[in-house]
């Protein structure tokens, strides 16, 4: 009897310190499908589903090694609380020199997509083989998403707006013609933001022919052990990412 109580403690004790021992981490997302969806129809705040949450639940949390808070935000409010340790990893970020100063990035991508700028439907804009297509042009954009070094070489001048609704308030100067176009930096983030629209046919989306690759980010403050480790399982199931994605972009 003795013997069976002694056993009963060590298997609780056993599983009590394994639950201790999982390493708790703050995601941080904003909605971009079919990589993350965090929005509800009416624009508020969504658990948040899609290919990077399976990729990170299925690949770098398998073992249940970590214990996950999921926080859905605006795309400038992800970027600042990396930025400032308020969280600790995030999906889908294009890596440039400036934000490589205050986040550390996965060793490969996980995905790539074209920018985009979104036009009027009569605009004379058919594609964009080079940047100098855009010469002399303003583009609004949402503060903080990256802006090809390329685009301010050619001469173009973007014009950045905070907030929740910046997309939408662009589109607005785009219609009273105060700009020339919306920078969104992917195509596919263009689209649905048109098909969002009530009339959809004012605009056309015109996809960037220069691609971009997608990282995974983390905060600088990550302990180096979670960090390598977190690297090296995207370093083995990075190829599995575009399955994911084709669950997710299938009708």
């Amino acid at each position: 009897m003795i013997l069976k109580y002694v056993l009963i403690v060590f298997i609780f004790a056993a599983s009590s310190s394994a639950f201790a021992l999982k390493k708790e981490l703050k995601a941080i997302v904003y909605n971009f499908p079919p990589h993350i969806y965090a929005e509800n129809a009416d624009g508020s705040s969504a658990v948040p589903t899609g290919a990077s949450v399976d990729f990170f639940n299925q690949y770098l949390n398998s073992k249940k090694k970590f214990e996950v808070k999921w926080v859905a935000a605006p795309f400038a409010r992800v970027i600042a609380d990396l930025e400032h340790n308020k969280a600790d990893i995030a999906f889908v970020i294009v890596k440039d020199a400036e934000r490589e100063k205050i986040m550390r990035f996965s060793s490969v991508g996980l995905a790539k997509s074209h920018p985009a700028v979104v036009v009027m439907k009569n605009s004379p804009l058919k594609e964009i083989k080079s940047m100098s297509d855009l010469k002399g042009w303003t583009l609004g954009y949402t503060a903080l998403v990256h802006v090809p070094s390329v685009f301010k070489e050619m001469g173009v001048k973007f014009d950045a707006l905070t907030g929740t609704d910046s997309r939408e308030r662009n589109l607005e100067r785009l219609r009273l013609k105060k700009i020339d176009g919306v920078y969104v930096p992917t195509s596919y983030g263009a689209e649905e933001l048109l098909r969002s629209l009530d009339p959809k046919d004012e605009f056309r989306v015109v996809p960037v022919a220069r691609e971009v690759e997608l990282y995974v980010a983390f905060s600088k403050t990550l302990d180096e052990e979670t960090y390598q480790h977190l690297n090296k399982l995207i370093e083995q199931h990075h190829d599995d990412y575009q399955a994911l994605l084709r669950k997710y972009s299938t009708p």
